[in-house]
């Protein structure tokens, strides 16, 4: 099974401990997982969504809350009501457009709805985008449950707008207890 890096680790490790010792979990992004479910090496893929999904069929779309993620003392965590627009002297540390622009694009369009168009800092990784963030430089998205690690601080802003929203993803009606099996663990994170 395939699953993006932006699934939090707790929640990967919940599908993957549920799926049990025969499962061959792998990680990257929802471009290269579709490619990989097309060409048989997986049968399934938790992706972000949307995503151009041409021959493969798709669950439904589940959000997952996420919450931002600032340097310690930037001014929107001081603020009494912070909004988007406050990060404009932050650059937003994310996965490269490459890895799902759809939905790369998709969330830009969020930020810009909110009078908020960030520079963007391409992170590979959540301590790539961790770092950042710690260093000043950026601002990230976290799984709403993730603890808050040195340097930064997590708020509440535009929830809905910043949530993740994956589905999965397989070639037929394979897999079948296997997406039923990911798909409540999903859906009961996304509660």
């Amino acid at each position: 099974m395939g699953l993006i890096p932006q699934l939090d680790d707790a929640l990967a490790a919940r599908i993957a401990a549920s799926v049990g010792v025969q499962a061959r979990v792998e990680t990257g992004g929802a471009v290269s997982l579709l490619d990989r479910v097309r060409s048989h090496e997986l049968d399934v893929a938790v992706i972000d969504h949307p995503v151009v999904l041409d021959r493969l069929v798709a669950g439904p779309v589940i959000a997952l809350p996420r919450r931002v993620s600032v340097p310690v003392g930037h001014r929107s965590g001081r603020a009494a009501r912070p909004r988007l627009t406050m990060l404009s002297d932050l650059a937003f540390a994310t996965t490269p457009r490459a890895a799902n622009p759809p939905a790369h694009d998709l969330l830009l369009d969020a930020f810009r709805r909110h009078a908020l168009d960030p520079e963007v800092f391409v992170a590979n990784t959540f301590r790539a985008a961790t770092i950042g963030v710690a260093s000043g430089r950026c601002f990230g998205l976290v799984p709403a449950g993730s603890p808050v690690l040195p340097g930064t601080e997590h708020l509440d802003l535009s929830s809905d707008d910043v949530a993740l929203r994956v589905r999965i993803v397989r070639r037929n009606d394979e897999a079948e207890s296997l997406v039923n099996l990911i798909d409540r663990i999903l859906l009961q994170a996304g509660k």
